[in-house]
């Protein structure tokens, strides 16, 4: 069912009280450290997103035995990474591990290598190198392992998660750049606040065997989500948005939003319960010819629609690995923002945009969002420039953000199924 999306009055501030999930990052890999724990723990505010939901109801219902299981993740894509190291480190188990189609069009090749040259025994049921996979549990020794740090974190933050349970610990060398850097530095942090020792030393991570200690936990609101707001008050002259849930001090390098965002007049600061996002007719703009996202994807989304709309001088690098997301995100991108006249220009690593008509004619645009839930909420952006946004498929944001369009009516936005 398509749903429609309209903002009243462009010259309307942007003003209200949104209220954050919980960290979708940080609930994936608490899950994946409680069921590696001895003890148990509770954890507090997880993630209501698809991905978390899945991950939290696999590991509920895995049984440690050698009958054949089978999962599906979906197009749970950090689930299924961290499944794949968790389950070939479970002793006795069997278990195929499967998702949807573009999950299955999703490379899996490094991360079973790695865990192959440590003795895992996994092999593939379609294409060589991608999902489904059959995993053979068995109690691997460690040791020394090299992975390519410019293929994906998430293969390298796996690792990292089941390397204290490991005979021999895991001793990573990383070759080449490593990128979405602070995702691997997100998994060591959470670690050491359980109990884990690690040893790093870019571009080596060092952990030996040891055990995780039980520790209740509070999962902190979504800096990942929370940047479609912050694309919103880059692209108007008056924003006053107070988000709960959120806190300044963040493990989550998508934090890094508020400083990206100040380039373009936007301040955030620490009020009760959260952070307030403003922007005034007087901020001063002073943002950079090219930035780089490769340390995070999970914001280019919505910063490359807001530029392309409001700044598309300002140029992008770093985000090659888009392609290999939920959707091919730079194709998507292209297809759709030409509809509005926005030319997206990829070449040599450089993402660029030339307008070929104005932006912000009344008038209604269809939008596709190929069941990728940054897609949907990055294009609802549109609004805010006059367009009477439809999108083909808007239930895509459970897998991030539920209740993402119930937080813009709370801004003043008007939604509705069509």
């Amino acid at each position: 069912m398509a749903t429609s999306i309209l903002y009243p009055d462009s010259m309307l501030p942007l003003r209200g009280t949104i209220i954050m999930p919980g960290s979708k990052s940080i609930s994936n890999r608490l899950l994946i450290i409680k069921a590696l724990c001895k003890e148990e723990f509770d954890l507090d505010h997880l993630a209501p997103s698809t991905d978390t939901l899945i991950l939290l109801e696999i590991l509920n219902t895995f049984e440690h035995t050698a009958s054949l299981q089978t999962f599906d993740v979906g197009d749970a894509g950090t689930s299924f990474r961290f499944l794949t190291a968790f389950f070939a480190s479970i002793d006795g188990v069997d278990i195929i591990l499967k998702g949807t189609s573009r999950m299955h069009q999703r490379p899996i090749l490094y991360l079973v290598e790695a865990l192959q040259s440590l003795g895992a025994d996994i092999s593939y049921i379609q294409e060589e190198g991608f999902p489904p996979l059959r995993i053979k549990g068995k109690k691997m020794l460690g040791g020394a392992i090299q992975m390519n740090g410019d293929v994906s974190s998430q293969y390298i933050s796996a690792m990292c998660l089941i390397a204290p349970t490991l005979e021999h610990g895991l001793k990573i060398e990383l070759s080449g750049n490593l990128v979405s850097a602070p995702y691997v530095e997100m998994t060591l942090r959470l670690m050491t606040q359980f109990g884990i020792e690690v040893d790093t030393r870019i571009p080596t991570i060092e952990i030996k065997p040891q055990a995780y200690v039980a520790c209740d936990y509070y999962v902190e609101g979504d800096w990942s989500s929370v940047c479609f707001f912050y694309a919103m008050a880059m692209m108007l002259p008056t924003a006053h948005i107070h988000c709960k849930g959120l806190q300044l001090q963040s493990l989550q390098g998508d934090a890094s939003i508020q400083n990206l965002a100040a380039d373009f007049g936007v301040t955030t600061k620490s009020v009760e319960e959260g952070i307030l996002i403003e922007k005034t007719v007087l901020a001063r703009q002073t943002y950079n010819p090219t930035y780089d996202l490769s340390d995070y994807p999970d914001l280019a989304i919505p910063i490359l629609v807001a530029c392309g709309i409001k700044f598309p001088q300002v140029k992008f690098t770093g985000l090659q690995h888009l392609i290999y997301k939920e959707s091919n995100r730079i194709q998507a991108l292209q297809n759709e923002l030409q509809k509005v006249g926005i030319q997206l220009i990829h070449h040599a690593g450089v993402v660029s945009f030339e307008h070929t008509k104005s932006i912000g004619e009344s008038e209604t645009i269809y939008f596709k969002t190929y069941s990728d839930h940054r897609m949907a909420m990055a294009l609802s952006l549109f609004a805010l420039v006059g367009y009477t946004v439809i999108l083909d498929d808007a239930t895509c944001v459970q897998k991030s953000f539920p209740n993402y369009f119930v937080q813009l009516e709370h801004l003043g936005f008007k939604t509705h199924e069509i």
